[in-house]
């Protein structure tokens, strides 16, 4: 089960985006793509959650976690190929851990193996208090919200990647991220 991903100094920066349920996640990524003339690279787990014809009364299993962190990691990658400098990512495997563990109590060796290895050049982290923004799947509820988004910041500040916390209006989430993308490419644009 291939999961570590060694990034060359050809590969794209990889910007992921990180947060709570329904925190502008996706808008950030749309904004941001849209911004830098980039594909960005969708959430699989909501594609699969919205194929179902009844999402809350699904029983989830391990095997469903596994799918959605291999599909994620591949389209991830797949987009990497063709990126060129910058590559937008509206999730990450390890969102899939944390959700295996909100449904089933506890992560999978399977799936923390798909999550293992795979880094981010910066991490944007969405504010848990930003409005709340429906998207039809979930958890819902703001003790689950809160609980995701200090896994997730737990997450990357142990991993000590640049991260930014993004909060306030859609517009100043949108130039926060684009003052640290700016930042992050100019730097790769300097001679070694």
């Amino acid at each position: 089960m291939p999961s570590a991903r060694h990034p060359s100094p050809s590969d794209p920066l990889r910007v992921c985006v990180l947060g709570a349920e329904s925190t502008g996640k996706t808008t950030l990524c749309r904004d941001l793509a849209a911004h830098y003339a980039v594909p960005f690279v969708p959430e699989f787990g909501r594609w699969y959650t919205e194929a179902m014809p009844a999402p809350k009364r699904y029983t989830w299993t391990t095997v469903d976690f596994v799918t959605i962190a291999t599909a994620q990691n591949r389209f991830e990658d797949d987009a990497a190929t063709r990126a060129g400098p910058l590559l937008i990512c509206d999730t990450s495997s390890f969102v899939t851990a944390v959700f295996e563990e909100a449904y089933l109590g506890s992560r999978s060796a399977g799936v923390e193996a798909l999550h293992r290895g795979r880094s981010y050049g910066l991490y944007l982290l969405t504010d848990p208090e930003t409005a709340f923004e429906p998207d039809g799947t979930g958890l819902r509820d703001a003790e689950s919200r809160r609980w995701m988004h200090e896994t997730y910041e737990a997450h990357v500040m142990a991993l000590r990647s640049p991260v930014l916390h993004v909060s306030g209006t859609r517009e100043a989430r949108l130039q926060a991220a684009m003052g640290a993308v700016d930042g992050l490419l100019g730097e790769r644009a300097r001679p070694g």
